[in-house]
């Protein structure tokens, strides 16, 4: 039996149970037996025992870390382990709560979240970017699709994965733009079975501490947005054209299409499983901006529960947009080949028949709370 102090009062135990799976055993340091609850959630201390370890102190979230990347962590994220053997342990990866403080941190010890950014010339943006990202989740994974951006971006892409352990690099032979980088970012997801996928744009306007907002609201609905339209989200420093062209362009989509949908063109937003399974990836054509509203469009008609949160979306201080009249033309034209039948919509065929709009469960969340 193999025992680690990392709970304060605590000491976890793993051992095998009945030769199959690990079982997880609490032993208390105090005299007293300890009650259930304090034995499944534990206050979080954020220094090893010295006695138990000479490693430096860590961090909650380091703590956090090594729970998930434990024994009963890794078999928890196959679904190997009977739920009543995980029950303490789930509670305590769930619910860490520093001494002396009142601020609890939510560790999502069976979720295994990706993020896709796809960048072309964000040398500026991508190492920052991409760290404060990793800091928001101790589990989280990031795929960079880089279309050989001439100023470097994929070369510091490349230092991040050797540094972090977590970041995964796609590079690919030129520029072939957002849709089909998403496309291989999906594609990745299901190959390497991460159940949240969460795409993002690296010039910081995608705000990296709205992100566990949207995985926290991944584990009611399938699809979540980050919204610009609901109460509470809004845009910072776009020219007035900026805001006719985006506006006008979800009032577009809603109107052809009948999106249940505030923000039709929003990039930023985090898929669950179901969604990911249940697209089509072969049928999704559009490679601009255009892909998100062909993403909403095809989870509203597969019936899936799909919400809105809101958020700030800054314009970007450094690097050059990627906004084009192309990228408007293809994404309108886009609306109306999906409205007259013209484009099939990207589901798959085992997914069932499309639901009808009008029972498409969908709510906006305009407290700001997510």
């Amino acid at each position: 039996m193999r025992s680690t102090t990392l709970l304060g009062h605590a000491r976890v135990a793993v051992r095998p149970s009945h030769g199959r799976w690990p079982a997880i055993h609490w032993r208390s340091r105090s005299a007293t037996r300890p009650s259930r609850v304090s034995r499944e959630v534990t206050q979080a201390r954020t220094a090893l025992s010295p006695r138990d370890s000479v490693a430096p102190a860590l961090s909650l979230s380091d703590t956090a870390h090594a729970l998930f990347r434990s024994a009963p962590g890794r078999a928890a994220r196959r679904g190997h382990v009977p739920k009543h053997l995980l029950s303490g342990y789930r509670h305590v990866c769930t619910l860490l709560r520093p001494c002396g403080t009142t601020t609890v941190e939510r560790i999502y010890t069976s979720v295994r979240p990706l993020v896709i950014v796809p960048t072309y010339n964000e040398r500026d943006n991508i190492v920052p970017f991409i760290t404060a990202v990793l800091a928001t989740h101790p589990a989280l994974h990031v795929l960079i699709v880089d279309d050989n951006s001439p100023d470097g971006t994929g070369a510091l892409a490349d230092r991040l994965a050797d540094q972090t352990g977590r970041v995964w690099v796609h590079h690919r032979a030129g520029k072939q733009g957002l849709g089909t980088a998403y496309i291989a970012g999906f594609t990745f997801a299901r190959e390497h079975d991460y159940d949240r996928v969460v795409t993002m744009d690296a010039d910081f306007s995608h705000r990296p501490e709205d992100l566990p907002r949207l995985l926290e609201a991944a584990d009611t609905s399938d699809l979540v947005i980050g919204s610009r339209a609901v109460s509470g989200g809004r845009v910072e420093g776009w020219p007035l054209s900026r805001h006719i062209v985006s506006k006008g362009g979800s009032l577009y989509a809603r109107l052809l299409l009948g999106l249940p949908i505030h923000d039709c063109t929003g990039g930023f937003k985090c898929l669950r499983r179901a969604a990911l399974e249940a697209l089509d990836l072969d049928r999704l054509r559009s490679n601009g901006y255009g892909f998100s509203i062909e993403v909403n469009y095809a989870c509203a008609q597969a019936g899936l529960r799909i919400v809105e949160i809101p958020i700030a979306f800054p314009d970007r201080t450094r690097g050059a947009s990627k906004m084009s009249s192309g990228i408007v033309v293809e994404a309108a034209t886009l609306v109306l080949r999906l409205r007259l039948g013209l484009q099939p919509v990207a589901l798959r065929s085992d997914h069932g028949s499309p639901a009808a709009l009008s029972g498409v469960a969908t709510s906006a969340r305009g407290d700001g709370r997510g």
